[in-house]
């Protein structure tokens, strides 16, 4: 998404161009046609943020609940609690104190009663919404919300027959990755009434298969380290 356009117009210059000749460089004059300007950039400034910031792509904070609001989509994740975020070493997603020398490496404080998702991540999560509450279920609009939750991990669909298909992801999705996708909690991704979904995720390019599927790889060789195998693919449930 683009932000909506706003002219910054340089109201300054426009006065000094309709300034009659008879006082045209005339410094007294000029600094009262300033003072009659000084205000307009502050409320020019006001006014595009008041258009501009409430755009999904540079809203934050309470600007970003209302917007998630509109249109259904909670900062909370219902019984989730594995979020990135500060912790000590030898706890799942924690992150380490921000570095100095190395700024955005660090993890975010949370307290006890905290769930609510990131700015960031929330974003995410309200394109997704967006496009869930418009989508005619087709497999275009089940790839797109595949891509708009998982980016590079978007999917490949098999037909299972009987109306039951696959997804598989061509890497280990993330414990995040996969309550958002797989365990139904948030109906971010949606499919149609009566179609049985199965999800496969593998390591792309090195997975294990059988003589005959294109890029595989075999079983590795105890006697003969050189011959690496593949990863087996593993069902997401």
């Amino acid at each position: 998404m683009t932000l909506a356009p706003f002219d910054m117009p340089d109201y300054l210059a426009e006065a000094r161009s309709r300034v009659t000749q008879q006082f045209k460089n005339q410094d007294v004059f000029d600094r009262y046609v300033q003072l009659l300007e000084a205000a307009q950039p502050a409320l020019l400034e006001a006014f595009r943020q008041l258009k501009q910031l409430r755009s999904l792509d540079e809203a934050t904070g309470v600007q970003l609940d209302i917007l998630g609001a509109i249109v259904g989509q909670p900062r909370d994740l219902i019984a989730f609690t594995d979020i990135p975020a500060f912790g000590f070493q030898g706890f799942a997603n924690a992150l380490p104190f921000e570095d100095l020398d190395n700024p955005g490496n660090g993890g975010v404080f949370y307290s006890l009663s905290t769930s609510s998702v990131p700015d960031s991540l929330y974003r995410t999560l309200i394109k997704a919404r967006i496009h869930a509450n418009s989508t005619k279920c087709r497999p275009e609009d089940i790839i797109t919300q595949l891509k708009l939750l998982l980016g590079d991990a978007s999917g490949t669909f098999f037909e299972l027959g009987d109306a039951n298909v696959m997804v598989a992801f061509g890497r280990p999705l993330t414990t995040l990755e996969t309550y958002l996708v797989v365990n139904g909690y948030t109906n971010l991704v949606t499919f149609p009434i009566g179609v049985g979904v199965k999800y496969l995720q593998y390591t792309q390019d090195n997975y294990f298969g059988f003589a005959g599927s294109p890029g595989v790889k075999g079983f590795s060789d105890l006697s003969n380290p050189s011959v690496e195998g593949g990863l087996f693919a593993s069902l997401i449930e």
